[in-house]
């Protein structure tokens, strides 16, 4: 057999110099000279489907025969890629899968960002994967060649995997520290748009969403004890990423007085003394009979 798009050549072989009458695939009639060795051939170029000769007659001088004979090539067709698929787009670190959909087990030629050239031998369906494990960054095949036997097509097609970057959170601050009653606000800086999920002091899970500059704020309003946030996870669209970041805020408990005394009554004339009780170092202000 050949392969689509080869030359079908037809050698007969007889007598020396006689004139050989045939026809290509029931067509018109045409001939061939054998030359003094008494061989001749009949070619068809490119031929893209079977190919069959029949000999009719043979003749030499004023002799002739009549034939019978007749042959033929069998065309194979050439393999072929028929799509070239992905599961784009993928997140950072996934694996980026090309598909093959093509003549069953041909061979396909391919290379990845234009590197050395690898094979992929399709399945009895006509389908093979190409992986590329924890991609980083975008993934680029190109296809070569597809072969089965002795058959063979040049291949161009080509396709990309969008590797998109997982999101992150680059920090998180706080109002630390802050008093007694006053409200813990903690924030968030990452990737536009993602959606954080946290937990304050370890209880249940909740989630902020950063807004289109990557910000985003946690409130604990009126907070008398010290408040600590826990980020578990950033998430946009379909990727996501682990968190560990935490902080705490603070919480200083407001000064108070715990007693104010005196060493009243006193003498007309005498030192009035007050005597004020509460937290130490601190700072505490007071008017006398309603005066400055």
């Amino acid at each position: 057999p050949i392969c689509s798009g080869a030359n079908a050549v037809f050698t007969i072989t007889g007598t020396p110099n006689a004139t050989v009458t045939y026809s290509i695939n029931s067509g018109a009639n045409a001939t061939v000279v054998l030359n003094a060795s008494g061989s001749g051939t009949v070619t068809v170029t490119g031929a893209t489907a079977n190919q069959t000769i029949t000999l009719s007659n043979i003749s030499l001088g004023s002799c002739s025969s009549t034939l019978t004979n007749s042959t033929t090539i069998t065309v194979t067709p050439n393999p072929t890629v028929t799509a070239l698929t992905s599961n784009s787009p993928i997140c950072s670190g996934a694996n980026a899968v090309f598909t093959i959909t093509g003549t069953p087990n041909a061979t396909v030629t391919y290379s990845i960002n234009s590197g050395a050239n690898a094979t992929v031998v399709l399945n009895a369906s006509g389908s093979g994967t190409v992986t590329v494990t924890g991609a980083t960054a975008n993934q680029t095949i190109t296809l070569s060649n597809i072969s089965l036997g002795s058959c063979s097509s040049t291949l161009t097609n080509s396709t990309t995997i969008t590797v998109t970057p997982n999101p992150t959170v680059t920090a998180l601050t706080s109002n630390s520290p802050i008093c007694s009653g006053a409200n813990a606000v903690f924030t968030i800086t990452g990737t536009p748009n993602a959606t954080v999920t946290y937990s304050i002091n370890s209880g249940a899970n909740a989630t902020v969403v950063l807004n289109a500059s990557g910000s985003g704020t946690v409130t604990v309003t009126g907070a008398t004890a010290n408040q600590t946030i826990t980020l578990s996870n950033i998430s946009l669209g379909s990727c996501s990423s682990t968190l560990t970041n935490s902080t705490t805020i603070t919480v200083t408990p407001n000064p108070t007085v715990t007693a104010l005394t005196s060493n009243s009554p006193i003498c007309s004339g005498a030192n009035a003394v007050f005597t004020i009780t509460g937290t130490p170092n601190a700072t505490v202000t007071y008017s006398i009979n309603s005066g400055a």
